[in-house]
């Protein structure tokens, strides 16, 4: 039964975010209440994006509804801070963790003492090579989606234009985003007049205002521009607004389904497109992973699912 349990949750889960990619994960029943209050912890890979500011806000919101101590840090882009947290997590000895891996292979080790004491692992995004339980995309077809809607649209409005010169966003220290940007490239080569005539790293806001000021100023005739998040795109989008280049013919498209990028598209602005995750739902499967695993519960891995939201499908989403 308990493995049936896993298994229609995370069917539930798979369904709801391929039929619309808006709805949450159904609730699955708490545990009785004369069971221990759980101490479940998140290490977030940094604060920097807004989509891991909504993923822990959605863990953080359950937990206290359950009555659960929920344990959040931030490891500010820098592996050596999870490392510590971890270590941390192990001496207190809690019941449970999701972490979502600055660098996966840096970390293993820390991940494997904690295993070894008996403490479930939950990996979200970036996958580790030991763990307990996964929950996250295919990198490479996520990317390849972001640069599929880059291609669709240009084939849809630039496609007699000889040459039509993008720039990536992408993050050259992670490995899941060298993963997520090898796939845009192979996305964007649906429109065979496109041409890459730039790739600069840009993770959030203020790296991708800075970059996109600098790639206006090298490539003022750019057409587009195509990145690994909504958060280092919206600074992008910024810097090309601020730039006063003609954004009729021009194109921005990210991924992560942040709210200011959802209202950009909204809006008819030269923000095309996101290709988004339902957050909520993710969060909520991976901290009912962390919880049934700390209650002895088989659980099992879970490939999250991607919507493109484009002006046609947009207001589902910013419901």
């Amino acid at each position: 039964m308990k493995k049936i349990f896993a298994l229609l949750l995370a069917l539930a889960l798979v369904l709801s975010l391929a039929a619309c990619g808006a709805s949450e994960a159904p609730k699955a029943d708490a545990p009785a209440a004369s069971e221990d209050k759980l101490v479940i912890a998140y290490s977030v890979p940094s604060y920097a994006n807004e989509f891991w500011v909504n993923w822990t806000d959605a863990m953080k919101a359950e937990c206290d509804e359950l009555g659960y101590e929920f344990i959040v840090e931030d490891a500010k882009s820098d592996v050596a801070n999870q490392v510590t947290q971890l270590e941390n997590w192990i001496t207190r000895q809690i019941d449970a963790c999701v972490i979502a891996p600055v660098d996966a292979e840096a970390l293993q080790a820390t991940v494997d003492e904690a295993l070894n004491e008996g403490i479930p692992v939950i990996n979200a995004a970036t996958k580790l090579e030991r763990y307990t339980a996964y929950v996250g995309v295919d990198q490479y077809y996520y990317g390849e989606q972001i640069g599929k809607c880059a291609a669709d649209w240009v084939n849809a409005n630039l496609a007699d234009k000889a040459e039509v010169k993008v720039a990536i966003l992408t993050d050259s220290t992670q490995k899941n985003m060298i993963t997520r940007t090898e796939g845009i490239k192979a996305g964007l080569a649906g429109a065979p007049n496109i041409v890459i005539v730039a790739e600069q790293d840009a993770y959030a806001t203020d790296a991708g205002m800075s970059a996109a000021e600098n790639i206006l100023q090298a490539h003022p005739d750019l057409d587009g521009f195509v990145g690994i998040t909504d958060s280092a795109m919206c600074g992008a989008y910024q810097a090309v607004i601020t730039s006063g280049v003609d954004t009729e013919k021009m194109f921005l498209v990210a991924c992560d389904g942040n709210a200011e990028a959802l209202g950009y598209i909204k809006e008819g602005t030269c923000y095309r497109a996101s290709v988004a995750i339902d957050v909520k739902a993710t969060a909520h499967l991976n901290l009912w992973q962390a919880i049934d695993a700390a209650h002895g519960k088989e659980v099992e891995d879970v490939k999250t699912q991607v919507t493109p939201v484009t002006p046609e499908n947009v207001d589902e989403w910013l419901k």
